[in-house]
């Protein structure tokens, strides 16, 4: 077979080169013929709604100090960019003098108290051209109640602004990045969200019992954004919105059989080291009906790193509001928070069939209500495909195509690569009939059959419409990434080890092992006993949980309680008592030793018994005159009369119950000596003194 060689460029348009570059990729095909198919979000959003969106303090932004960065450093970036090695861009990196130090920006803050105690804080930052800005945040010290709102100054998208960002959220990104890329040198830096114009307002409020001392942070960069990613921008040179893309693309508003899938495809607005791109990604399904994870599809030429994917913006609904309308979606809706990378595998120089161009995501918070999971398929059925994305940054456009065979793809020089067919190959060619890609489309998904994506687009040759692509197979990265551990999770099984455990009267604590499945299987326990208490409440993955049982003053009892699905079976002796002998003529005496539960049957002749303390006895038919000595150390008994038996509790667990209308009995204390109890024909005396037969304490 001849070896069918091209060079082209990624997916990545420089209108100033009017070329396109694109990324090669890593699979691994999947011999699994598995779907999903999708479904509808109804859910509400698990962000921050609850606070307060509104400036705690709008009447401060008059006074906030303003921070304006200087045109010849904004002529020198611009010019910078003719530079063909840069990829799909629509912002560059600025640093900020007067704000790189923790020390200067504590400076330039100004805090004021306001209403509720709090205090608020406001600054202003100005990069003369831009059409939108985010700025780059070190964090030192900064308490999780922070609160953030970023806003626009020209009040252009007031229904999108300011946004809410606590310090919470700032925190958790912060440290997913130190963990996954400790390294990085971007690691420890923020991005906020992207607000429109050329300046950006940010107010940072905390509440009542956090001092403005307790803030330590610094804004060394923003990203200068030069095509707005939120409305038409005509002046724009690389990347541009509404209408710029290429007039050979469907409004994929037009085609209502596509209504469904066009909501799982969102443009995306990612920042790397200041510099700020456009992608395409999709929203997928999972077989789990019981959640609504967002998991993400793009391609890893455009997100690769954690730190990067930290940083990541989806534009949703960024659509016509009908067919060929030059109106937007009113449902246009912008969810910054970034996304937790869990699996990602580019190019390499090899010419392997495993190569791919894939990064799957979860975003960090929820997608707005109404958009639509896309449904997948790990193989590839004969027949047309469908592309649907954002072309130049463009509202959303729908191409249509044929599959022209598999391919095998690896790079070669700068942002070209080679590609070679190959039946085994991890790349599917997509010959375009009706529309096509540009820079922008990057990332985003090829489906078929109304219902599943098949691939994600690398990069291709020819013009925005006609020519052709390739797409990395997603059944190759289903496979390689082991996808099904998040898309099609195994169902989730649970032991428990042991599965009872028995317990004294005293109570006490016993450990139980939970083995799951899987790290992310997630548990619960429950207990119906009031005596019986297990914890954690909840769990995932395997761990131990703690059954812990109350002492018991009564009978022997059982029960059960339910761990991971499985009863735990309990059980715990009483205080009944459990031993029984009788005293004869010959064995005058007996000790009932510490721990012990014994009836003790007397005779007609004395008997002498002796009671150690933490033993309980029960004397029965005790006809004669007889003696107790009790040896408990504890300095307080309970007396209590039930019928003819008079009970003695100590607080060291002793207990003597003897009969009250017998033969005098007499009992002595003997750390207390001479003191004395009598019991006879229901009189208790205590040495001259008569106890009244109630509840009663009694001091030795």
């Amino acid at each position: 077979m001849p070896i069918f060689s091209m060079i082209i460029n990624r997916l990545y348009i420089l209108v100033i080169m009017g070329i396109f570059i694109f990324i090669p990729c890593n699979p691994v095909f999947s011999s699994d013929s598995v779907s999903v198919m999708g479904e509808v979000y109804r859910g509400e959003d698990r962000g921050i709604d609850s606070l307060e969106q509104e400036l705690k303090s709008p009447q401060e932004i008059r006074n906030a100090p303003v921070i304006e960065i200087a045109q010849d450093t904004l002529k020198s970036q611009r010019a910078a960019m003719s530079d063909d090695s840069v990829p799909n861009q629509i912002g560059f990196a600025r640093q900020i003098e007067s704000l790189s130090e923790l020390s200067l920006f504590k400076q330039l803050l100004n805090w004021y108290k306001i209403q509720d105690g709090g205090y608020s804080a406001t600054i202003i930052i100005s990069s003369p051209g831009a059409k939108a800005l985010r700025v780059g945040i070190i964090v030192n010290k900064l308490p999780q109640e922070t609160e953030f709102r970023f806003f626009e100054l020209e009040n252009e998208t007031s229904d999108l602004f300011p946004v809410l960002v606590t310090g919470e959220q700032i925190n958790f990104l912060l440290q997913v990045n130190k963990t996954a890329d400790p390294d990085h040198p971007d690691s420890q830096t923020y991005w906020s969200p992207t607000v429109p114009g050329d300046n950006i307002g940010i107010e940072i409020y905390i509440p009542p019992d956090i001092e403005p001392e307790n803030v330590e942070m610094a804004i060394p960069f923003l990203s200068h954004i030069f095509a707005s990613p939120f409305i038409s921008n005509s002046e724009s040179s690389i990347m541009k919105s509404y209408g710029d893309s290429d007039p050979c693309h469907n409004d994929a508003t037009c085609y209502s059989s596509w209504q469904s899938m066009r909501k799982a495809v969102a443009k995306m607005v990612y920042t790397q080291s200041g510099y700020s791109y456009l992608c395409t990604g999709t929203l997928l399904n999972d077989t789990d009906p019981n959640t609504d994870k967002p998991y993400f599809i793009t391609a890893n030429h455009c997100i690769s790193t954690q730190t990067v994917a930290s940083s990541l913006e989806t534009h949703w609904f960024f659509e016509s509001a009908w067919c060929n309308a030059s109106t937007r979606n009113a449902n246009y809706s912008i969810k910054s928070g970034g996304a937790t990378l869990l699996w990602t595998k580019g190019r390499t120089t090899s010419s392997l069939d495993s190569n791919q161009d894939v990064s799957f995501l979860e975003l960090n918070n929820s997608p707005p209500a109404g958009v639509f999971y896309s449904g997948w398929n790990a193989s590839i059925e004969p027949g047309t495909v469908t592309g649907i994305h954002h072309p130049a940054g463009d509202w959303k456009k729908i191409s249509f195509g044929d599959q022209g065979g598999y391919y095998q793809c690896y790079d070669t020089y700068g942002d070209s690569f080679n590609c070679n067919p190959s039946s085994t190959g991890s790349f599917l060619e997509v010959v375009w009939s009706d529309g096509g890609t540009e820079g922008g489309s990057s990332g985003s998904g090829i489906f078929q059959n109304y219902s599943y994506l098949v691939g994600v687009l690398f990069g291709g040759s020819g013009g925005p419409c006609g020519g052709t692509d390739k797409y990395s197979k997603f059944g190759a990265a289903y496979s390689a990434g082991n996808l099904s551990q998040w898309l099609n999770p195994a169902p989730c099984t649970y032991s428990i080890s042991p599965s009872s455990g028995s317990f004294t009267s005293g109570g006490g604590s016993k450990s139980v092992s939970v083995t799951a499945s899987s790290s992310s299987c997630s548990w619960t326990t429950s207990e119906n006993l009031s005596w019986v208490s297990i914890s954690p409440t909840s769990g995932t993955g395997s761990r131990s949980v703690t059954v812990s049982v109350n002492p018991n003053t009564g009978s022997a009892r059982s029960g059960s309680g339910t761990i991971a699905g499985y009863p735990y079976n309990i059980s715990q002796t009483g205080t009944t008592l459990q031993t029984a002998f009788i005293l004869t003529r010959t064995t005058p005496n007996r000790t009932i030793t510490s721990g012990s539960d014994e009836k003790v049957y007397g005779t007609s002749t004395p008997n002498e018994i002796i009671l150690e303390s933490g033993a309980k006895a029960e004397l029965i038919n005790f006809l004669g005159q007889n003696t107790i000595e009790i040896q408990s150390i504890s300095d307080l008994f309970t007396v209590s009369r039930s019928g003819a038996v008079v009970t003695f509790e100590g607080s060291d667990e002793t207990v003597l119950k003897i009969p009250a209308t017998k033969g005098p009995q007499t009992i002595t204390f003997s750390d207390r000596a001479p003191l004395t109890l009598s019991i006879y024909q229901g009189q208790v005396m205590l040495d001259d003194q008569e106890i009244t037969l109630t509840p009663a304490s009694i001091n030795r």
